[in-house]
Parts: C-alpha cells; structure tokens; sequence
C-alpha cells in the first residue's frame, strides 16, 4: 500500500521524484528517463501524450486529464538501465494505471475537509454492486471529486472538479463482459507566473495577494476521456481484449 510515487520508487530500475496523474500537477517525473521514452497506459489504453504535461493542452497547468481519486492502482514495468546506475538511465518502461472498478458488493462513501487559507475539499463514491442477484449483472461506480482554494498567493483562487463514471456488463456466466469508463475533469484557477515583488513583500509580508496584473495569468481546462472495453471468452487457448478510446481537451490562458 501507498502512493504512486512511493510504489516506483520501491520499483528496480525505475527511479520516480514527483507523481503524475493529479489536480495541479499533471506531469510524471522518471529520473533518468525522459517523457517520450516511457509509455503509460491506463485500463490497457496508451496515454502518455495527455499525461506527458505537451501536446494535449499547456505544460503549466490546473486540472488533468486523469487524477489520482480516479486511480486504483498502478503496475510498473521497468525498462533497462546499467545495474551500476540504479536506475538512472533506463530506457524504455511503461507505467499501468488501472481506474476505480465497480465491485460485486455495494458501499458509497464520502469525504470532506476545510483548511486554512479557505481551502475545501468535498468528495463521494457510489458503488451500485450487482443490480440483481445474478453473475451476468450488471454493476456501476460513481465518483466525484471537488477542491477549492483561496486567499492563498499560488494558484489563487483555483478549482478542480473529478467526474468517473464506470460501469461492467458480464455475459456467458462472466466469462465475457463489456466495460464502460468516462472521465470528465476541469480546471480553472490562476497561476503565478513572476515572483512576488520584494517590494510588496517587505511591505505586507509573504502571505500578501498582490494583484493578479502583476503576475499571475488565468487558465481554465476541460477534459473528456471515454474508454469501451471488450473482454471476451473464446475457448480455454483463447481470448478476445479490445478496447475503443475517446478524448477531448480544451485549454483557455
């Protein structure tokens, strides 16, 4: 059990400083191996160009496509590195993340907090179980997640909203089943783009909001990822997996 960036740090030849999938800081960090050389998948589908903090939408960023409320877990596969570098310098390697699944046995839960500097944080999971008493029904999983934060001098103020939608269909006693997973994320907030001003600094302190003007730009990001998945039964030599993905993004500075 613990965090993502504590699992690849336990994983030989992969050596992680900072984790990826999350609210405000999209990017995943391998030492010793750069973003175009790791592939990342998630429920079996490539991802690595919108979690890659490029292509998709702006490197400096609130908000991300995947966040970790919507992950499971995470397998690691390591690349090759020298045996005398420990780690440093692998090549290849992929990272697994799996979403939150629906369970045969129902459970909801809720969360919350408020902190200092008004920052707040509500959440709840609904897990349907089965619809009916049979192998072949169907079960669904809700999650949403929000943050909030203000009167803060980073990310002033900043909001994050986490929507996962997962439901399984079984066929042939459970030997098939068809999946469903949507993922809508957004953003919004404001980041500080120039230091704050010694200045303003000396006159009011360190916790001062000096005005959005002198360095801050807003941003706000919406991102949609749809994945129907296919698991099916053949014979006991063979079976079918496949998977159809969608995604979208938007981004305004």
């Amino acid at each position: 059990m613990g965090s993502v960036q504590t699992l690849l740090k336990q994983a030989p030849s992969v050596t992680a400083y900072s984790q990826g999938p999350g609210q405000s800081a999209p990017t995943l960090a391998i030492r010793g191996v750069k973003n175009d050389e790791l592939a990342e998948t998630l429920d079996g589908v490539p991802i690595s160009s919108f979690l890659g903090g490029t292509g998709d939408y702006l490197s400096n960023n609130i908000g991300s496509p995947v966040t970790l409320p919507e992950i499971a877990s995470a397998t690691v596969y390591p690349g090759v590195a020298p045996p005398e570098r420990q780690g440093f310098g692998t090549v290849g390697g992929t990272i697994a993340y799996e979403t939150k699944q629906a369970t045969n046995k129902p459970y909801a839960e809720l969360e919350g907090g408020y902190g200092s500097f008004d920052t707040s944080h509500i959440g709840f999971t609904i897990n349907t179980g089965k619809w009916y008493n049979d192998v072949d029904a169907p079960k669904t999983l809700l999650l949403f997640d929000q943050s909030q934060t203000a009167g803060y001098v980073a990310n002033t103020p900043a909001q994050y909203h986490s929507f996962l939608f997962n439901t399984i269909k079984p066929f042939d006693d459970g030997l098939t089943q068809v999946g469903l997973t949507i993922i809508f994320n957004q953003g919004k907030g404001s980041i500080q783009t120039t230091p704050t001003p010694v200045a303003l600094q000396q006159q009011y302190g360190w916790n001062y909001n000096f005005p959005r003007s002198e360095g801050f730009y807003n941003q706000t990001g919406k991102f949609l990822t749809t994945i129907l998945n296919d698991k099916s039964y053949i014979n006991q030599y063979l079976d079918f997996q496949g998977a159809v993905f969608y995604s979208h993004s938007s981004s305004t500075a």
